[in-house]
Parts: C-alpha cells; structure tokens; sequence
C-alpha cells in the first residue's frame, strides 16, 4: 500500500474546499490515498474530513465562528455552528467500530481564561459559554499553551488575545502545535500542528529464558572463569565492586548459555516438559483405547455340533 503525505489547511483541504477564516492549521500525516474523505457538514462555515486506519478514525473539523458584537443586541450564538459539527460527529461514528478522535481547529472568536489566559472581562467569558459547554462534552482541551496570543489588532499596535484554536480529545496524538512563523500580513497568527496517526502496532511477545533447560554447571564456570583472578576484600567499596562485577558476570553468563523461548499466546509458563511427556502419554493411551472399541470384542469359534448317526 502507498502512503502520501496530505496537507490539510483551514484554507485549501485536499477536497478543494475553503471555508472564511483568515486562521491557517496544517495537519501533516502519511496516510493511504484511499483512506480519508470529506464528510457532509450542514454549515457553510464549518468544512470536515475523515481519516482513518485499520483500527481508528480522525475527524478534523475547520470550522469559523463569527465575533459577538460589542455595541448591539444582535444575536451572534456559536450554537448553529457548534449544533453542525456536533451533527457531523454523530453521523461520523454511527455503526463505526473503530475508536474515534477529534480534532477541531479554526477562527472561535471566543475569550475565555480556559485558553486565554487570566485577564477576560467578564462578559467575554459568559459569551463563551456555550463554546466551554460544546469543549466539556466532547472532552476538548487546547493544544497550544494558555495565554498564547493568536489575534494582533492592525489598526491598535500591542493590542492581542486568543481567539484561534486547536482542539482535540486525544492529545495523545499530537506532535507539535505551535504559531506558524509567517502571518502573511493577517492580522491573526496562522497555527501549525503535526500529528500521529500511525495505527497502533500490538506489542510482541517478550522473550523469556527457558530456565528449564538451562546448564547451570557451564553457567557457574563460565562466572567463575570471568572472576578470576579473586581479589581480597577489605573495604565495603571493594566488596561493593565484586558484587557488581558477580551481577554483571551471572546476567551476562544467563543470557549466553540459556536459550529464548517466545511463548504463544496459548502458552503456559507452568506447562513443564514433564508435564508435556505425561500428555503425550495419556494421549498413547487415549487413542490405544479407542482403536480397541473401533474393532469391537472379538468373536471366538462355535463349537461344532456333531450329527447322531
């Protein structure tokens, strides 16, 4: 199977589709060409794709939220948006077996100390409310550090906050998150992340030594020949120095002369060879007994019946 490397951003995604927010997030994986597609998300400002291995699926969400307005009483509610991508999960893992995670990044236009640091007014925080709500249940945490500043304010020099984000709720697969180190003259701060999405290899078997058959008189002289010459001991730090110098001979003359076993799953550490010769012994005996009742008893002779003359 060939693998390729995609590159997906909030601007340009391998499905060609863009979506309105000045907020760039590359996503980097290797990946089959067969093994990812965009998913339906009844929005226009949200865009999904799904990627996924043998044993899991990744669902990354670019999504844009517009600002509430400070000076009106106009509704600007995050739930259409939130409520789309919340949908786009649904179907995502409906019937779908393999283990899910979620990555969301984009434009949130959202202030909360939760990622922005400590100084939010507070009716910045309960504008927040319903993104916090939408984090919580999903398990969502962000993936750039508290307090990083992605928004600079072109016509107020110094004047920054955070309201871009990269969000997940398996951390475990992420790489690197980090500001990009170009803006392009935006005035928000483009955020790269790189993830994992190699499918998890089950760990082998570790070998063990099959003490059973070890040669513990080869063993013993193999540690007394590396010993030798026996130093005297007078002080604890030469005795300390000849029992690691014991250690380090027994490991290394155990590891020589006693042989791996790599036991099946099936495998019982308890399954001695004596054990082993008693089953095939009880086995001999197992299928000498059915032989014997698949011939049936044997029929002896019926004494002849001699005629009276």
């Amino acid at each position: 199977m060939n693998s390729t490397t995609t590159t997906t951003t909030t601007t340009t995604t391998t499905t060609t589709t863009t979506t309105t927010t000045t907020t760039t997030t590359v996503c980097i994986t290797f990946i089959s060409t067969s093994s990812h597609r965009q998913i339906p998300c009844n929005h226009p400002d949200v865009v999904a794709i799904k990627i996924w291995t043998t044993d899991s699926q990744t669902l990354f969400v670019s999504v844009y939220i517009p600002p509430v307005p400070l000076f009106t009483v106009d509704d600007a509610s995050a739930m259409p948006v939130l409520t789309a991508i919340a949908n786009t999960i649904t179907a995502a893992v409906q019937n779908e077996q393999r283990s899910t995670s979620i990555i969301i990044t984009g434009d949130f236009n959202r202030h909360h100390p939760m990622w922005g640091g400590n100084h939010i007014p507070p009716r910045f925080i309960e504008d927040a409310s319903d993104l916090i709500t939408f984090f919580q249940t999903y398990n969502l945490s962000s993936c750039l550090p508290r307090g990083t500043a992605t928004y600079w304010a072109l016509n107020n020099p110094g004047q920054n906050s955070t309201i871009d984000q990269t969000v997940t709720d398996n951390p475990g697969l992420l790489v690197k998150c980090h500001l990009y180190h170009e803006n392009y003259g935006s005035d928000h701060r483009a955020t790269y992340s790189e993830w994992s999405l190699q499918p998890q290899s089950k760990p082998s078997t570790k070998a063990r030594k099959a003490y059973e058959r070890a040669d513990w008189a080869r063993i013993g002289e193999e540690v007394v020949r590396q010993m030798n010459p026996w130093k005297q001991i007078k002080t604890r730090p030469t005795l300390d120095r000849v029992v690691e110098n014991l250690t380090a001979a027994t490991a290394q003359a155990v590891d020589r002369f006693i042989p791996d076993t790599r036991p099946t799953p099936y495998s019982k550490r308890w399954f001695t060879p004596d054990l082993k010769t008693q089953q095939v012994e009880v086995n001999q005996l197992r299928r000498s007994r059915n032989d014997e009742r698949g011939r049936g008893p044997s029929r002896k002779p019926s004494p002849r019946t001699g005629s009276s003359s």
